[in-house]
């Protein structure tokens, strides 16, 4: 049976006279269950709630006005009900956040910042970590937010929002710091980025630009490809001498070649660098390689390899920078004592030292001789005269076989270092955090 609105109303406003506001209660809750968009009703039952001390209800009635009244359109009315919610509860999570979404939606953009960060506090002080996310990345988003404003949505974002929006976030705030002039801030931030879109080749490549046009290309390793290089000579003469480093000479030919078409002003740099590639492509096309060892005193601090060999006497040393560049590119499969005794006697010449030690532990790991791979890895990081962008390679494998031989300390040691030398390179940061956590935890010692 319908519910009489006209005696309903007569009998509560009689209660409230009579001080039995609980009773008065009652009447209008069955009339607001019977005609629910009674708004009139709705308010009297919020104003009584509000009256005994039920601030919670109250708080749900004025709210649900708003939202009716904004749904229909009236937003004035909407506003003055939220913030007579908000006169009860001053850190209602609703009516703050529709007071803010409507501040925004009528560019209002102080007046959404203030209710934001109101709510903000309230969400900190309830320990809701998706809620104060949520919080700063509106904060974030506002037109009139700050590069840190955005860096700290982005960073909120993690754990809470998709990675391809958590991305989106850093593109945003990369954007805002170099608009700030603070550019080589920006490559930090995009690189965040990119580790969280590993398949977005536009962004791969503006990572790759920025750190060179701020003086860090080493940090472009991770990020280097001919897609992402394009025609940028000073990043193809990276991307090749990674790939030399790597004993990719395929790959290192291809990008020099292109340095060469597209960069006049690097082909001499370009050239000297192809000029042995293109000395090995001949040697492969006569006779065949023989790989022969030679002879040099060991260094007394050089790290002792288990292997016996028939040394020839010394050559001259353009012969030796071929035959490292040879031995470099033997599979570890057909590796023998003449090899590993080659690249030994080669480490012992200044010249080759660095590159002889690298790819004698890279050699000696692919053989499961871990330790002493790591002993020639180490003895190559040391050799500060070497470009620094294939030193730095050397030590992320040092730290690597650190780990992996069960030498956590060591390991993280290094990373260390590497990450003082080149801020973010590659995973160092993350390789870092999983080093830290599994020592903390006593699972490493």
């Amino acid at each position: 049976m319908s519910v009489d609105r006209e005696l309903t109303v007569k009998k509560a406003e009689d209660l409230v006279r009579e001080g039995k506001h609980d009773l008065a209660i009652e009447e209008y809750l069955r009339l607001v269950d019977d005609q629910p968009g009674d708004v009139s009703a709705a308010n009297a039952l919020g104003d009584l709630y509000a009256k005994v001390g039920n601030r919670a209800e109250a708080v749900s009635q004025f709210v649900a006005i708003g939202d009716t009244h904004r749904e229909s359109g009236f937003i004035p009315k909407a506003i003055a009900f939220y913030k007579k919610a908000l006169k009860v509860d001053p850190a209602s999570d609703r009516a703050l956040s529709q007071l803010a979404q409507i501040a925004v939606e009528q560019e209002l953009y102080a007046d959404a910042t203030l209710y934001v960060n109101r709510l903000l506090q309230r969400r900190r002080e309830q320990k809701n970590e998706a809620g104060v996310a949520e919080c700063l990345v509106r904060l974030g988003g506002f037109p009139s937010a700050t590069a840190d404003t955005k860096m700290a949505a982005a960073r909120a974002a993690a754990g809470h929002f998709a990675a391809a929006e958590t991305a989106r976030l850093w593109v945003d705030a990369a954007d805002a710091l170099e608009r700030a002039g603070r550019p080589r801030e920006a490559v930090d931030v995009l690189i965040q980025a990119a580790s969280l879109d590993t398949q977005d080749v536009a962004l791969r490549r503006r990572v790759a630009v920025a750190c060179a046009d701020t003086g860090q290309i080493e940090r472009a390793h991770a990020f280097l490809s001919f897609e992402t290089a394009g025609d940028r000579g000073d990043l193809l003469m990276a991307l090749a001498r990674h790939a030399l480093a790597d004993g990719r000479d395929d790959e290192a030919r291809r990008a020099l070649e292109r340095v060469i078409q597209v960069a006049p002003e690097q082909r001499t740099d370009a050239e000297a660098l192809l000029a042995p590639l293109r000395r090995d492509v001949s040697s492969e096309e006569g006779d065949e390689v023989v790989i022969d060892s030679f002879d040099e005193p060991e260094a007394a601090d050089a790290p002792a390899v288990e292997e016996s060999a028939v040394v020839p006497p010394p050559r001259d040393e353009p012969d030796i920078v071929d035959e490292v560049e040879v031995v470099a590119t033997v599979p570890a499969a057909e590796a023998d004592a003449g090899t590993i005794a080659s690249l030994t006697a080669a480490a012992q010449n200044p010249a080759l030292q660095f590159q002889a030690s690298a790819q004698l532990g890279r050699l000696l790991l692919r053989l499961d001789r871990a330790r002493e791979g790591v002993e020639w890895l180490e003895r190559a990081a040391q050799i500060t005269s070497a470009v620094r962008e294939q030193r730095l390679d050397v030590m992320y494998e040092l730290a690597d076989a650190l780990e992996r031989v069960g030498d956590p300390v060591r390991a993280l040691e290094v990373f260390a270092d590497l990450d003082f030398d080149a801020a973010s390179f590659r995973d160092v940061p993350e390789r870092m955090a999983r080093l830290r956590r599994a020592l903390e935890e006593g699972g490493a010692t």
